[in-house]
């Protein structure tokens, strides 16, 4: 059985969007604490995070209706969480505006209840897209814990590395911090992947094992092993880290 193999635009969107998301989540968490008006480095964060999700969004959208895309429209993704994904997706636009517009007013009561409405509003849509694939049944690789867990973890973990770089240096240290937790976290579940199909997938005439190839593991130090060591070093490295 051919097995379906996502094409630039559904990955960049994807990313792109748990970016978004992941970031959006820390923003409105950050101000349940902090009751002051938010400064213009939140604002600017809050706009990337939409910027981000209609990124991702449009190039999901643009995905589904290429024909890169019939596997995903055959018979192997349930259309539920699909369906889930992108009613929450589309409900972040006017309950981010809302939140945006209480949030700009110092309507706290508002804010407070808004915030958590698009925190969880948010994990639902991560939660969503990993039961998108978790749920596919033609490739038993993505029926793990990995691929349900993995979506929400690393969407918090990209919007962590962006807010350690975008906040101000007074607060940097707090958001490197979680943002060192993450990506432990996140190296974690990646790695437990990798090691989980090494030995299936290993080629009998060569004993390599394409789980742990040199582009995974140019990956896995890049993506993981250098923003921890970086944001392990210096706050002030953030930007470094997240780029």
């Amino acid at each position: 059985m051919n097995q379906p193999k996502p094409d630039g635009s559904l990955i960049i969107g994807t990313v792109s969007t748990g970016a978004g998301l992941g970031l959006m989540f820390l923003l409105a968490m950050a101000r349940l604490f902090h009751a002051t008006a938010p400064s213009p480095n939140w604002w600017r964060a809050l706009w990337m995070a939409a910027g981000l999700i209609t990124f991702g969004v449009l190039a999901c959208a643009a995905w589904w209706r290429s024909p890169a895309s019939a596997w995903a429209r055959g018979d192997g993704i349930r259309p539920a969480w699909l369906t889930h994904a992108a009613r929450g997706a589309l409900a972040l636009y006017p309950l981010g505006l809302a939140y945006a517009l209480a949030v700009g007013a110092a309507w706290r009561a508002a804010e407070m209840s808004l915030g958590l409405l698009l925190m969880a509003n948010c994990l639902l849509v991560l939660i969503a897209t990993g039961m998108v694939f978790a749920a596919y049944r033609d490739v038993m690789r993505w029926q793990t814990w990995h691929t349900r867990f993995g979506p929400p973890l690393l969407g918090l973990m990209l919007g962590a590395l962006l807010l350690s770089a975008s906040v101000p240096p007074a607060a940097a240290p707090v958001a490197a911090r979680m943002a060192v937790v993450l990506v432990v976290l996140g190296a974690v579940i990646k790695l437990s992947y990798f090691i989980r199909f090494a030995d299936e997938a290993r080629d009998p005439s060569t004993g390599r094992s394409p789980g742990l190839s040199l582009l995974k593991l140019a990956m896995f130090m890049l993506g993981f092993v250098a923003p921890f060591v970086l944001l392990s070093l210096s706050a002030a490295l953030a930007p470094v880290a997240c780029a």
